[in-house]
C-alpha cells in the first residue's frame, strides 16, 4: 500500500506482524505543505468569486455617473482647446504668432481629443456593462480555481495511509523521515499486508 501523494513520511504506525484494521491509518506524510496549498486554493477561489460577481453586478451607479462627469469635464476641455487652436491660426495667418506656438495649440487640441474619447469609451462601457466574453471569463476563472480546491483538498486527504480492510502487516519498506516520490508509488509501497483488499493506488 502506498500514498498517493509525495511528501516527507512523518509517522508510519504498524510494524511487520502486526494486525491492522479496515479503516486504521497505517501513517501519514507531513501536512504543511498540502495545508498551505490548501489555503491558497481558498484564497484563489474567494478572489476569483469576488471577481465574477462584480463582472455580474455590472457597473454601479456611482461609477456610471463619475464616467459622465469625467466626460464632461473631458469636453469642455477640448471646446476651449478647440476654440485656442482656432484664434492661433488665425494669429498665424498675420504672422503675430510663431510657427512653434501654433504647434504648441494644435498638441493641446489632440491630447484634449484624445482624452475626450477615451472618457466617452469608459462612459459607453459603464453603460453597456460587462461584456459577455469577460464574464464567461470570469466565470472560467472561478471553475478554475474551484477544481484547483477539490484537487487541494484531496492531496491533504491522501497525506494519511488507511487500510483498506483487515489483515497482517508483512513489511515496512520504509521508516519516518523518508521522502516519497507521488510518482513512483506503485512500484515503491510503503507496507505490504496480507489478506488486505486492493492497494491504494
Amino acid at each position: 500500500m502506498s500514498f498517493r501523494v509525495g511528501g516527507r513520511l512523518a509517522s508510519l504506525t504498524v510494524d511487520e506482524g502486526d494486525s491492522i484494521r479496515a479503516g486504521q491509518t497505517l501513517g501519514e506524510l507531513d501536512r504543511a505543505p498540502y495545508e498551505n496549498a490548501l489555503l491558497q486554493a481558498q484564497a484563489n477561489v474567494s478572489t476569483a468569486q469576488a471577481q465574477y460577481d462584480l463582472m455580474m453586478a455590472g457597473y454601479r451607479a456611482e461609477e456610471i455617473a463619475q464616467a459622465a462627469a469625467a466626460v464632461k469635464q473631458a469636453q469642455a476641455a477640448y471646446d476651449y482647446a478647440q476654440n485656442f487652436y482656432q484664434r492661433q491660426l488665425g494669429l498665424r495667418a498675420s504672422s503675430a504668432i510663431s510657427a512653434n506656438d501654433l504647434e504648441n495649440a494644435r498638441s493641446s487640441r489632440d491630447q484634449a481629443q484624445a482624452t475626450l474619447k477615451s472618457a466617452q469609451d469608459k462612459l459607453r462601457q459603464y453603460r453597456a456593462g460587462n461584456r459577455p466574453q469577460e464574464i464567461a471569463q470570469a466565470k472560467a476563472s472561478l471553475e478554475q480555481a474551484q477544481a484547483a480546491l477539490a484537487q487541494a483538498k484531496l492531496d491533504l486527504h491522501d497525506t494519511v495511509l488507511t487500510a483498506p480492510s483487515d489483515g497482517t502487516l508483512m513489511t515496512r519498506a520504509v521508516e519516518p523521515g523518508t521522502m516519497l516520490n507521488a510518482r513512483r508509488y506503485r512500484t515503491d509501497p510503503v507496507v505490504n499486508a496480507s489478506s488486505v483488499g486492493p492497494r491504494l493506488c
